[in-house]
């Protein structure tokens, strides 16, 4: 194989990661999002314009790389002071393209089956032409969407969110092992967004604080993000009432756990799964409908959801003020309504705030007491008493915040007018993430973090973009250039013949028999790896 041929794929963790990438942002995916860019595109500035899959590629490119180098303003990255300038975005792509690419960004375009109804606009006046003034302050998004009959934005990314949902489940159940215990875990993550949108939240317990809430859904074990559920407002519909058969939350948590049971293979009687909660979600009535169905409730809980009357919590605050406990069990005649469910109040002293930890064992009940204490060192080193529930909880419980934590590190800061793009985002980088976790499950002596990942997968996309630029010229015959031609003549690969049969597999993938042999680079290559060993060469003769 040719020296500079060997550069390329030099970095196994290169194409491993990218491999990793791709399927959980499938290349359809991605097809999509330029055939949709490119009609918007089309219709903004008219014919000629297009975004092609190596562009999307170089874009994402360069949108991780700014994830690890940030600079104030999204220009910067293009500046000619030295001191801001970043070589590798430069060569990688322009910076008025990126930003065209950028500004223009759309994706799951879905023609809406209802028409649109015809607005009655007011008549013309003195002062002017009111359909005019109207029609000036609708973005072009807006008008696109209306003149072409797309569903609205919230509705896209809906649609783009749960395609790219389907993909993480399936590659949940395809890599992450289970070793027959189901843990999971529900939390919160906030998106930063101080832009306007009619959802955006606050919440002053995150480092965003403001931004765009997700109700996410984790493995405990290693972190692996299965599916979240994106708050958009107050809903009109059954699904988000208050009912007899639960409340919100109540309904929210089930509807995060049928994305985990629907690619599972979990069977009641013999393996148990675990879900931790906090008590935004936690609740007695929540517990005791998941003890039935099997599934074990481990968090905190509220003093107002665990089921008790006015009466009865009165009487249980005498009780820890008269007899003070660290530890104090809940009497099981106030939660006769809840059979299984355990309530346990934790107070270290009297003068801190109470904690109140709610569990459940359904099925397998475990031999260790849940509201024993335990000795255990905490952040600082020291050694301190805590309830064996407390420990499980603390042990498994923030493993969203890590997620959070882990994207805080590369967080693409650049400030954007649509909400759309800081979704994009989002799933991009969880995506990565995940990626992140399947690659250190699989290469556990390899010492990397997200920003190295970012890295690999940045050099790995540019050089994806130009195979497939060159690939697409190869097929077309558009290589004029003699140059080109003498490469391509020099490495055109020839049918295996009887004298050079080998059992090895192909040297680009590593997966394939091989059926095909370049001369210039003493290498075999499988029937699928043709075009791509063509290209390689030329792009490496060519730089």
């Amino acid at each position: 194989m040719c020296d500079k041929l060997k550069m390329i794929h030099a970095s196994e963790h290169q194409k491993a990661i990218f491999d990793l990438f791709t399927e959980h942002f499938s290349r359809d995916m991605m097809l999509n999002v330029t055939k949709d860019t490119s009609n918007f595109m089309q219709w903004r500035y008219g014919k000629g314009e297009q975004m092609s899959l190596d562009e999307l590629y170089c874009m994402i490119s360069v949108m991780l790389t700014m994830c690890v180098h940030s600079t104030r303003d999204i220009k910067d990255h293009w500046s000619a002071n030295p001191m801001l300038l970043n070589p590798f975005i430069k060569e990688t792509m322009s910076r008025e393209q990126f930003l065209q690419l950028w500004y223009n960004l759309r994706f799951c375009d879905t023609k809406s089956t209802v028409q649109p109804p015809q607005e009655e606009l007011p008549d013309n006046d003195e002062d002017g032409d009111h359909s005019t003034k109207y029609e000036e302050y609708l973005s072009y998004s807006t008008k696109y969407e209306k003149e072409k009959n797309i569903v609205p934005t919230l509705t896209r990314v809906k649609i783009f969110s749960k395609k790219i949902q389907d993909q993480w489940q399936y590659a949940y159940a395809k890599y992450i092992p289970t070793n027959n215990k189901f843990r999971y875990t529900i939390d919160e993550s906030l998106l930063f967004f101080n832009g306007r949108v009619l959802f955006k939240v606050f919440n002053p317990m995150k480092p965003a604080r403001f931004g765009i809430d997700f109700k996410v859904i984790a493995q405990t074990d290693f972190g692996y993000v299965i599916g979240f559920e994106m708050y958009c407002g107050k809903q009109e519909g059954s699904e988000y009432k208050t009912d007899k058969n639960g409340t919100m939350t109540d309904k929210l948590v089930f509807r995060l756990l049928s994305k985990v049971m629907d690619h599972v293979q979990w069977e009641r009687k013999d393996k148990q799964m675990v879900l931790y909660l906090y008590n935004g979600y936690t609740s007695a009535r929540l517990a005791q409908q998941l003890a039935s169905s099997g599934i074990r409730v481990c968090g905190t809980i509220q003093s107002t959801r665990m089921g008790l009357s006015r009466d009865e919590k009165t009487q249980l605050n005498d009780m820890q003020k008269k007899d003070f406990q660290v530890v104090r069990e809940v009497p099981r005649k106030m939660l006769k309504e809840t059979p299984d469910v355990n309530v346990v109040i934790y107070q270290r002293d009297k003068d801190t705030k109470p904690v109140r930890f709610v569990y459940t064992t359904p099925e397998k009940s475990d031999d260790v007491d849940q509201a024993a204490l335990i000795k255990v060192n905490n952040s600082h080193g020291r050694e301190i008493e805590r309830t064996v529930v407390a420990e499980e909880y603390n042990h498994s419980y923030f493993t969203i915040d890590k997620f959070d934590q882990s994207l805080s590190y590369v967080r693409f800061i650049h400030k954007t007018k649509k909400w759309s793009n800081r979704v994009f985002v989002f799933l991009l980088q969880t995506a990565i993430y995940n990626s992140f976790v399947v690659f250190k499950i699989q290469h556990p002596e390899v010492d990397c973090g997200i920003k190295d990942i970012y890295i690999w997968l940045a050099f790995e996309l540019r050089n994806q973009a130009k195979i497939h630029r060159i690939k697409m010229l190869i097929k077309k015959g558009e290589y004029s250039e003699p140059k080109i031609k003498k490469i391509i003549r020099a490495h055109s690969v020839a049918p295996i013949t009887a004298k050079k049969v080998t059992k090895g597999k192909c040297c680009l993938c590593f997966k394939n028999g091989v059926s095909c042999y370049c001369n210039s680079c003493k290498a075999f290559y499988c029937q699928q790896c043709k075009y791509d060993h063509i290209a390689d060469c030329i792009r490496m003769h060519l730089e």
